[in-house]
């Protein structure tokens, strides 16, 4: 697993997910068995992109834009993984 940063310590052009409790996970009523998908969605996937007035400016694998506060507790992801979602669209 990887560990929680601040977003503040990522370069533009660095790609992280915001950090999010566990959960998610759904029972196969067939099987017993729990799951968690473990793909990470393009709406999830962030690249810095440059400063902004209140925070860090980000683009997400989609194109939408955000600005996320500096202290942002984030986990890094590879640039490899952000830029398959986005060939995904």
């Amino acid at each position: 697993m990887r560990r929680k940063i601040q977003l503040s310590t990522l370069s533009v052009g660095r790609c992280f997910t915001e950090v999010k409790e566990p959960g998610g996970a759904s029972e196969d009523s067939k099987e017993g068995i729990t799951r968690q998908a473990p793909i990470l969605a393009a709406d999830d996937a962030w690249k810095v992109v440059g400063e902004a007035d209140q925070g860090v400016a980000c683009q997400n694998a989609r194109g939408v834009s955000k600005t996320f506060p500096e202290d942002a507790e984030v986990v890094e992801i590879p640039r490899q993984g952000f830029d398959r979602l986005v060939e995904r669209g």
